[in-house]
């Protein structure tokens, strides 16, 4: 009867281990810089959805008044009011500026007599 070869490697080697923590050490670092990448556009995209809303809340006040010189105009927003002839359109032309992004918005009205 053949006794069966026993295995005299019972463990890894060095090389093998410092493979494995190469390959592992990478795989964590691509993870947290995903991480960091995601949180960055985060706090980018929070900026541009306040900078939306505070356009389009002015927006709303200058179009249901058609002001040309509101009363209270906040420094991150700058806008010109421009008439379109002979059909009676207002062109809002509005820059809302925060956190150093900026956003540009046009919009028309039209003021019913």
């Amino acid at each position: 009867m053949l006794k069966s070869a026993k295995s005299s490697n019972k463990g890894l080697t060095l090389l093998e281990v410092l493979v494995a923590v190469a390959i592992l050490g990478v795989g964590i670092v691509f993870i947290f810089r995903s991480f960091f990448t995601v949180l960055a556009a985060e706090g980018l995209s929070q900026d541009i959805m306040e900078n939306c809303y505070l356009a389009e809340e002015y927006l709303w006040q200058i179009e249901m008044g058609l002001k040309s010189n509101p009363e209270v105009v906040p420094k991150e927003i700058k806008y010109k009011i421009s008439d379109i002839e002979p059909i009676g359109l207002k062109e809002v032309d509005l820059s809302v500026t925060k956190n150093k992004n900026t956003l540009d918005f046009k919009s028309y009205s039209y003021k019913r007599n």
